[in-house]
């Protein structure tokens, strides 16, 4: 872990987070804060409920009890893209990309949360609709000068103005090398642009 400057607000925080599915407790009463410029990392092995941790994180499943604060406000109960709409993105271990379009398309689908071309603007390419083009262009290719194409997702989500970002990665990399140096630059990566970062590396 890196330690953040001393005396910065905290951006998020679990209070007693506890996620049960029947009689499995998948997580157990966790709380931890996240504060700015502060790289955090969620370790155990497999199945000890890091990548559940995430998904109660970002709204994809609710919580059995406990509160996930973003900024001192609880977002426990909202849904997934209100939750993005906030600054808060995860990865997926199983990489979620849209196989027939290009890199920059799927990267230009995941800005839609900061653009405001309607339905009839985009088709007739009327402003701000080349504009707004532009701008996703020109993000894209910031980005992919320090992003690897087979984890393109994270482009995906860096183009959201993220103030907190969870990295899910699955160890598959036999070479323990290449694993390392993956991890390494994209943590590297990422917080040369000043986002608070959760990164999942503890999958052997």
């Amino acid at each position: 872990m890196q330690s953040p400057p001393s005396q910065s607000p905290v951006i998020l925080a679990a209070q007693k987070l506890t996620r049960q599915f029947g009689g499995l407790v998948a997580v157990n009463n966790v709380s931890f804060t996240v504060t700015q410029g502060e790289i955090f990392g969620l370790i155990g092995p497999n199945g000890a409920g890091k990548t559940t941790t995430f998904n109660l994180m970002t709204g994809l499943i609710p919580a059995s009890s406990g509160q996930m604060l973003h900024q001192g406000t609880d977002i426990s109960r909202l849904r997934p893209f209100q939750i993005a709409q906030r600054g808060i993105a995860r990865t997926f271990q199983n990489i979620r990309l849209f196989g027939n379009l290009s890199a920059f398309e799927n990267v230009k689908i995941a800005h839609h949360l900061h653009t405001h071309s309607q339905l009839f603007q985009g088709i007739l390419n009327l402003p701000p609709t080349p504009a707004e083009e532009r701008e996703i262009r020109d993000r894209f290719g910031q980005f992919t000068q320090i992003i690897q194409k087979n984890v393109l997702e994270v482009a995906e989500f860096l183009q959201w103005n993220l103030e907190q970002f969870s990295l899910d990665i699955t160890s598959r990399h036999r070479n323990r090398r290449r694993r390392f140096d993956l991890r390494l630059n994209l943590i590297a990566g990422i917080y040369n642009y000043e986002l608070s970062l959760l990164p999942n590396l503890a999958i052997a």
